[in-house]
C-alpha cells in the first residue's frame, strides 16, 4: 500500500492546539456548579464562553486573512479591472421631476 503524500501543511499543530485550548475554555464543564458570579450581569461562566468563542472566531479570521494559500495566480496582485464601479450616471436621482 502506497502512503498519500500530505499536501495541506498550512495547518500547523500550534493551531490545533490553540482551538483545542478555546474549546477547553468556551465549554463550562469546570465551572462549579453552585457559583452566582456576576459580570456585567450575566454569570461569569457565559462571559468567559463568550469571550472565548470571540478569540476562536479572530482566531480563524485571521487564519483566513493571513495564513490561507494563494492560488498561485499571479493575476492576484494587480488592481481591479473596474467592473463593479460606480459612476455617477448609474445612480439613480431622487431629484426627479
Amino acid at each position: 500500500m502506497s502512503e498519500i503524500p500530505r499536501t495541506n501543511q498550512h495547518i500547523r499543530w500550534p493551531i490545533w492546539l490553540a482551538y483545542a485550548v478555546l474549546l477547553a475554555i468556551a465549554v463550562p464543564w469546570y465551572w462549579p456548579s453552585g457559583d452566582a458570579t456576576l459580570w456585567l450581569g450575566l454569570p461569569a461562566w457565559v462571559v468567559v464562553a463568550l469571550l472565548a468563542n470571540l478569540a476562536a472566531s479572530l482566531l480563524t479570521a485571521w487564519l483566513l486573512l493571513k495564513r490561507w494559500p494563494d492560488s498561485g495566480n499571479d493575476e492576484s496582485d494587480t488592481e481591479p479591472t473596474g467592473d463593479l464601479e460606480v459612476s455617477e450616471r448609474s445612480i439613480p436621482s431622487t431629484n426627479e421631476q
